[in-house]
């Protein structure tokens, strides 16, 4: 019986800054926090991050468990392209053997970015404990996700974008890929952009492709009906040979708008029927 998969997404809009939290929220938020994450977030000290971090963790532990088992992948470094400007290394901060982690016999990938984002094993007692969690955080959102199926979930900020001329190019990005965004202009470029982009780091969470490679070598196909496709090439395996053996075919994506700021790229590791119920919540009726 080709069953329907189900996958729920909760964005949470957030303060830009930790410094625009009240402290009932800040209280409630930190104490939904295990020890480890309690440190980790204490020891943080760059404002944004803090934010991103104290939600989205705190998101998980309180709509999914509070008990869930976090597996944190390595995070590989490797040289800043020069071109880079600014501070903005995310695109480039990857290297190496893919980073993954065995769940359920299965393996899933982290994404080895500047954020925080991860697969994470659903343990509550009663549940279901093949049940996949992937968290994403951005400027002012941060996501949540819950399915029984292999997915990957990226949120990204978009009135701040960290494209310029040829970035896709810069991070090797598909010539297919790179034309169309550069045979565009303004907001419609950006959006373009952010739309592989999601995509691309989605499917780094659901394969354990490294995201430097799926940025390289997994090309997409946005139709103008909505059907998104993508192809796998062989570099992806001849570069991080411990890979899985995927087929293009084997994978499913979707694109989403959280809010008008901000884009939601989805990918699944499934070629059945599935359905998405994303949830927008509010600070306010979390902590209720």
């Amino acid at each position: 019986m080709n069953e329907t998969k189900k996958i729920t997404i909760w964005s949470l809009p957030i303060p830009e800054s930790i410094d625009h939290f009240s402290e009932k929220e800040k209280k409630f938020l930190y104490e939904a926090l295990i020890p480890s994450e309690q440190k980790r977030f204490d020891e943080a000290t760059h404002p944004g991050f803090r934010a991103q971090y104290l939600a989205s963790h705190a998101l998980a532990r309180v709509k999914i468990s509070p008990d869930l088992e976090m597996e944190e992948g390595k995070r590989p470094r490797m040289k800043m392209d020069p071109r880079l400007r600014g501070d903005d290394t995310s695109l480039l901060n990857v290297g190496g053997d893919p980073c993954v982690t065995p769940l359920n016999g299965q393996t899933h990938g982290f994404a080895p970015t500047d954020g925080d984002e991860k697969h994470i094993r659903h343990s509550r007692e009663g549940g279901d404990p093949s049940s996949i969690v992937s968290l994403s955080h951005t400027k002012k959102m941060v996501v949540c996700s819950l399915g029984d199926v292999s997915h990957g979930i990226d949120v990204e900020y978009l009135k701040e974008p960290r494209v310029d001329e040829g970035r896709l190019a810069m991070v090797g990005g598909p010539e297919e890929e790179v034309k169309d965004v550069e045979s565009r202009k303004g907001e419609d470029r950006m959006f373009r952009f952010y739309q592989y982009a999601v995509l691309k780091e989605s499917l780094t969470k659901a394969s354990g492709i490294p995201v430097l490679y799926t940025f390289a070598h997994a090309v997409f196909s946005l139709k103008p009906n909505g059907d998104i496709t993508v192809r796998l090439n062989p570099e992806i395996w001849e570069k991080s040979p411990k890979t899985p053996p995927y087929k293009s075919d084997e994978f499913q994506f979707q694109i989403l708008r959280p809010s008008q700021d901000h884009l939601l790229g989805l990918a699944l590791h499934h070629q059945g029927k599935y359905e998405v119920d994303l949830q927008v919540l509010s600070l306010m009726k979390l902590i209720m």
